[in-house]
């Protein structure tokens, strides 16, 4: 690990609320543990995860923004009464003794004469290694009477390698009585995850994890939000979502306004107010402008690949971006143990189809164009004529029309030929 040393302003431009010479006021609502909403709903199936993750030294809680994994946590920490260090990390997070204060007073909380030496040493004029700071830590928490929990929320904002090592030494060599939790949008680079993965020391919940079953989903309609919809309307809501948690919450406030339930939910797509604002502040706006338009670009596929993409967006690292996007929980859901075909979330999905078509007509058309184009080159006739169809590019679809009722004509003979005994 690094030694430490000041840093300057971080990525997102915050500066640190903490120097060598000084230190500053901590935000202590970082500290505090958020009340736990009354309309959440009870998911027993979850919180057995979290009883097994307790026992183990990780638990990662890794998905993207409005699944409910800060909520999950707290249910967890409240009914259990689980004595927990908390840690929200923001933006102007990025600098080691900043973070490390923070988890010093999260700590502190529990028991207040926990790491006085350290955040001691963190102040000094001329510190100490990073690793000595650590080790006094680490050995004061031996001595800690019960088992806690010291839970990170949102460190997907951490982007600085001296924090993730400050991490990774603490997962290293963390004691016994005390347990991690990570909450995260994305996949944090620490080396320890796949030595604990292996040594069964890590429960990891995943958006397919966090997902609302539909017995969730009724339960959090009718006795959480006050919903009264039939069994055929919850399950519509349901596919809509994809059982995300947010997705859910933000149709229930737009169902309020409507007297027709049904005649909403068939119409409900990414595009509505709630959803539509929800998604750019949280996703689209926080990505670099090239991201933005390789999702917009792309948005026009069912089902993405790396060779597809590459030949819409007329570049050549589509495959490094998808797989980028999905550890970074951008919404994409891989279709195949390969991680080489993925697609976006329908809500999401819906979205960017809607800010794409307020782009020029001919734009959408010629991505429509180099998607019939790619399709048909490897052999997917189908989805070629539609894509040439969409782009009115009738001189490109007429040609693969006709393959495509010539190889069903003659499939159609074969199976006529056939014996019957060959069918079978």
């Amino acid at each position: 690990m690094s030694t430490l040393s000041p840093s300057k302003d971080d990525a997102h431009g915050d500066k640190p609320q903490w120097d060598q010479k000084q230190q500053l006021s901590p935000l202590r609502t970082k500290l505090s543990i958020p009340p736990l909403r009354p309309s959440w709903i009870k998911r027993s199936r979850l919180t057995k995860r979290m009883d097994e993750g307790y026992g183990r030294k990780l638990t990662l809680l890794t998905a993207p923004a409005g699944f409910g994994k800060t909520t999950l946590i707290l249910d967890w920490v409240h009914s259990h009464k689980i004595p927990a260090a908390w840690f929200s990390v923001g933006r102007g997070d990025n600098d080691p003794v900043q973070f490390l204060s923070y988890v010093i007073l999260a700590l502190q909380n529990l028991e207040a004469s926990t790491g006085k030496a350290a955040l001691s040493m963190l102040h000094s004029p001329q510190p100490p290694p990073i690793e000595a700071i650590m080790i006094n830590l680490i050995n004061e928490l031996l001595h800690v009477p019960t088992e806690i929990a010291l839970v990170i929320d949102d460190y997907h904002f951490v982007d600085a390698k001296p924090v993730h090592e400050l991490i990774t030494f603490l997962l290293e060599n963390l004691p016994l009585q005390m347990h991690l939790i990570i909450a995260t949008r994305s996949d944090p680079p620490l080396p320890p995850m796949a030595r604990l993965r292996s040594q069964n020391q890590m429960v990891e919940l995943r958006a397919a994890d966090l997902s609302f079953t539909s017995d969730e989903t009724s339960l959090l309609l009718k006795q959480s939000l006050n919903l009264r919809l039939s069994a055929k309307e919850i399950q519509l809501l349901e596919t809509r979502t994809e059982g995300w948690a947010a997705g859910l919450q933000l149709a229930a406030l737009s169902l309020r306004d409507h007297k027709d339930p049904a005649g909403f939910l068939k119409q409900f797509k990414g595009d509505n107010r709630y959803i539509a604002d929800y998604l750019t502040e949280e996703i689209l706006r926080r990505q670099p402008e090239h991201l933005r338009s390789f999702m917009l670009q792309t948005s026009i596929l069912d089902r993405l690949c790396g060779p597809l993409c590459d030949a819409v967006t007329l570049q050549e690292n589509s495959r490094q971006i998808l797989n980028t996007m999905n550890q970074a929980n951008l919404f994409v859901i891989p279709l195949d143990d390969r991680r080489y075909w993925y697609r976006y979330h329908h809500l999401f999905a819906d979205l960017l189809k809607q800010r794409l078509h307020m782009k020029p007509a001919n734009l959408v058309d010629e991505l429509h164009s180099r998607a019939s184009r790619w399709f048909a080159e490897n052999g997917f006739k189908t989805e070629a004529v539609a894509h040439a169809l969409t782009a009115k590019n009738y001189a490109q679809a007429v040609p693969l029309i006709e393959e495509v009722a010539e190889i069903d004509w003659d499939r159609a003979r074969e199976s006529r030929l056939l014996p019957r005994s060959c069918m079978n």
